[in-house]
C-alpha cells in the first residue's frame, strides 16, 4: 500500500489532475437527478444564504465527476456495490452539505468545516486501492459504503474543537495539570463525536435500505462498516502525550491498525489532500 501512497502523491503533483478519466466522466444521469434534488430540497428546507448555495453547487460539480470515476472503476467486477453507492449517495447527501455549512443551532462546531467533495475523493481513492490490491467483494463493499458514511457526523456535531495549541499554551502559561488535564479531555471528546454520530447515521440509514434490500448487507458488513467509521479518525485522538508524559486511554482506545480495509481507509482519507481540490 505504500506504493499507491507513492504512485498517487507523484502523479498528482505532477500533473495537479486527478487519476484516470475523472475530468471527462459523468455520474449516471439517475444519479445526478438524484443529487440536484436532494440540493434543492435542503435549500428549501433551511435557510441557506445565496452565495452558499453557490458554493454547495460547485462543490456537487467538482464531486460529481470524482465519484463517476469511482463508480466507473468498481462497475465492471462490483455492479452491485455501485448500485448500493447509487442508492445511498442521495441519503447521505444533505449530511455533507450540514457538514460544510454553519448552523446557528450548532454554533460551536465552526464555519465552512468540511468541503462536500471530501467524501467523494476518498471513496475514489478507496475503489483505486482495493480494486489494485485485489480485494475480496466484501471488502470492496465495506470499504466503500464506509468511506461513504465516514463524515457524515460532522453534520450533528456540537462540541468545539480544541487544538494541540491550546493545550500547549495552558501547559506554557503554567496552568494547573487538573486545568491541563480537564481541556485534554475535552479535546478527545470533540474529536471522537462526529465518528460516534457518523455510526448513528450510518446505522440508521442503511437500517433502513436493509428492510428493501434485504440481502444487500449481512450482519457481519453492517459491523464492519461501523467499526471503521467508528475508529477512522482513533489516529488522531492522542492529544500530547509526549508532553504530558502519559496516556490517560487505555489499550482500547488506541485501535491498532489491524487490517487492510482500515488501513485502506486511512490512506484513502488522507491521500484526498493531494487531489486538485484537497491542494
Amino acid at each position: 500500500q505504500g506504493d499507491y501512497l507513492a504512485l498517487s502523491f507523484l502523479k498528482r503533483f505532477e500533473n495537479l489532475m486527478p487519476l484516470g478519466n475523472a475530468a471527462r466522466l459523468a455520474l449516471p444521469a439517475s444519479l445526478q437527478k438524484a443529487v440536484t434534488d436532494e440540493t434543492e430540497r435542503f435549500f428549501t428546507e433551511k435557510v441557506v444564504s445565496a452565495g452558499d448555495q453557490r458554493k454547495i453547487r460547485r462543490q456537487n460539480k467538482k464531486a460529481g465527476p470524482v465519484l463517476a470515476e469511482a463508480l466507473d472503476r468498481l462497475r465492471p467486477s462490483h455492479p452491485s456495490v455501485v448500485q448500493i453507492i447509487q442508492d445511498l449517495y442521495p441519503q447521505v447527501l444533505p449530511y455533507l452539505i450540514r457538514s460544510y455549512l454553519f448552523d446557528p443551532e450548532l454554533p460551536l462546531r465552526g464555519d465552512k468545516v468540511s468541503p462536500v467533495h471530501h467524501v467523494a475523493h476518498v471513496m475514489n481513492f478507496m475503489s483505486e486501492i482495493l480494486i489494485g490490491e485485489h480485494a475480496s467483494p466484501e471488502e470492496v463493499k465495506r470499504g466503500m459504503v464506509a468511506a461513504l458514511f465516514h463524515d457524515a457526523g460532522i453534520a450533528v456535531q456540537s462540541l468545539p474543537k480544541i487544538t494541540e495549541k491550546h493545550i500547549t499554551n495552558l501547559i506554557a502559561s503554567g496552568a494547573s495539570k487538573k486545568k491541563v488535564a480537564e481541556e485534554r479531555s475535552k479535546a478527545v471528546a470533540s474529536r471522537k463525536e462526529h465518528p460516534r454520530e457518523g455510526v448513528t447515521i450510518a446505522e440508521r440509514i442503511i437500517g433502513q435500505y436493509r428492510q428493501t434490500h434485504p440481502s444487500a448487507f449481512s450482519k457481519p458488513d453492517l459491523q464492519e462498516i461501523l467499526r471503521i467509521v467508528r475508529d477512522h479518525d482513533n489516529p488522531k485522538i492522542p492529544i500530547l502525550d509526549h508532553l504530558i508524559g502519559r496516556s490517560q486511554f487505555g489499550s482500547k482506545d488506541f485501535i491498532k491498525v489491524d487490517n487492510r480495509l482500515m488501513q485502506t481507509h486511512r490512506e484513502a482519507d488522507a491521500l484526498w489532500m493531494v487531489s486538485p481540490d484537497g491542494i
